[in-house]
C-alpha cells in the first residue's frame, strides 16, 4: 500500500490500544453496518476506507479481483497493527517519540498555519522599509580596470629585476599607442602579462569594489585602481614585491541607490519573515500561559557541548536591515 504505515501504526495505537489490550475477540457484531466490509478484532474496515484507497490507483482496480487483493491488504495491514499493539511496540519509546511528533506537527499545522496564512504585507509597508533602510540599497562604486602583471623571482638578480623593468615600461609605452576603441590592454597583455587569467582578455578584471580585496593583486595595484578617475587612463609602472604591474582604467559607476521595483519581492518576502516569526513568538507564549514550563538554567550551562563539535555551521546569506 503506499499509505504510510508508520504513522497509520500511531493512529491505530491510540485508537485501538485499548481494546485490543483488553483481549477482545474479532468478532462480527449482531448488526454490522452496511458500510463494514472486514472487522480486525473491533478495528472496522468501511467501504468508504476501500474506495478511497481505489481512487488513489484507479488504474489497478479494474477486476473484483483486485479490489479483493486490496482488502486483504487492508487487512495484513490492521493485522500488522493488532499485533504489535499486543507485543507492546505502543510502549516502545521510538513509536512514542514519533507519535509525539506527529501530534505536535498537526497541531502546529492546525493552530499556527492558519495565523500565518492571514499575514500580509501592503505596498505601503514596503515603501516604508524600503525609505527607512534605503542607504542599505545602494549599489556601490565599482571600477572595471585591465592590470598587465610582469612577475618577479624573489631570487632575481639587480640585472635580472631592471630587465624586467625595462619589459614593463615597454608594454606601457605599447599600451599608450592602443587605439581608443580597445578598452583593455588587447594584445599588449597577451604579449606581456605573466597574469594567465586575465592575459587572454586583454588583463580585464572584472568589476572591482573599493571595500573589497582582491586577491589576486597586491594592494599597491588595488590602490591605483581605485585612484584612476579618467577612463582609458594607463598608470606608470607600480613596481610590488613580487613584480612589475601596469593598470588601465576601463570603466567606473558611482554608487547609486537601487530603485524600489526591483526590491520590492525580496522587501515583501523580509517583512513576510519577520511577520511571521512575531505571530510564532506570541503563539508559543500563549501556549505558555496554558502549560506549565520550568528550565532549570543552571544545569542546562552545565551541559559539556559533543566531543568532535568544532565543525563550521553552514553560513546562512545575511538579511535584509532591520532583522
Amino acid at each position: 500500500m503506499m499509505i504510510n504505515r508508520k504513522l497509520c501504526l500511531l493512529a491505530g495505537l491510540a485508537i485501538t490500544g485499548l481494546c485490543l489490550m483488553a483481549g477482545l475477540n474479532p468478532v462480527w457484531s449482531e448488526a454490522p453496518s452496511s458500510e463494514t466490509l472486514a472487522l480486525v478484532n473491533e478495528n472496522t474496515i468501511t467501504v468508504s476506507a476501500l474506495k478511497a484507497e481505489m481512487a488513489r490507483r484507479p488504474a489497478r482496480m479494474r477486476t473484483p479481483e483486485q479490489r479483493a487483493a486490496l482488502l486483504e491488504e487492508m487487512v495484513q495491514f490492521e493485522l500488522l497493527c493488532a499485533a504489535a499493539l499486543r507485543a507492546g511496540y505502543d510502549k516502545d519509546p521510538e513509536i512514542l517519540a514519533s507519535l509525539k511528533r506527529l501530534m505536535a506537527k498537526k497541531y502546529r499545522e492546525d493552530m499556527l498555519e492558519p495565523r500565518f496564512e492571514k499575514i500580509a504585507v501592503s505596498d505601503k509597508e514596503i515603501e516604508k522599509y524600503y525609505k527607512k533602510h534605503q542607504a542599505a540599497f545602494v549599489t556601490p562604486k565599482m571600477v572595471r580596470a585591465a592590470i598587465i602583471e610582469i612577475s618577479v623571482s624573489a631570487h632575481a638578480s639587480k640585472q635580472k629585476k631592471a630587465q624586467l623593468l625595462e619589459r614593463a615600461e615597454a608594454a606601457r609605452a605599447e599600451a599608450l599607442n592602443l587605439s581608443l576603441a580597445t578598452r583593455s590592454f588587447g594584445p599588449v597583455a597577451v604579449k606581456y602579462s605573466d597574469h594567465q587569467p586575465t592575459r587572454y582578455r586583454g588583463g580585464d578584471t572584472g568589476w572591482l569594489q573599493p571595500d573589497k580585496g582582491d586577491h589576486r593583486w597586491p594592494d599597491e595595484v588595488m590602490g591605483v585602481v581605485f585612484s584612476l578617475k579618467e577612463t582609458g587612463k594607463v598608470s606608470p609602472v607600480i613596481t610590488t614585491h613580487s613584480g612589475y604591474y601596469l593598470v588601465k582604467l576601463m570603466e567606473s559607476r558611482e554608487s547609486a541607490p537601487r530603485p524600489l521595483g526591483a526590491l520590492k519581492d525580496r522587501i515583501r518576502h523580509q517583512l513576510l519573515a519577520q511577520k511571521k516569526a512575531e505571530v510564532e513568538r506570541e503563539f508559543y507564549e500563549e501556549l505558555k500561559g496554558k502549560v506549565p514550563v520550568r528550565v532549570d538554567r543552571a544545569r542546562l550551562e552545565a551541559i559539556e557541548p559533543p566531543v568532535g563539535g568544532t565543525h563550521k555551521e553552514a553560513k546562512q546569506p545575511p538579511g535584509l536591515p532591520g532583522k
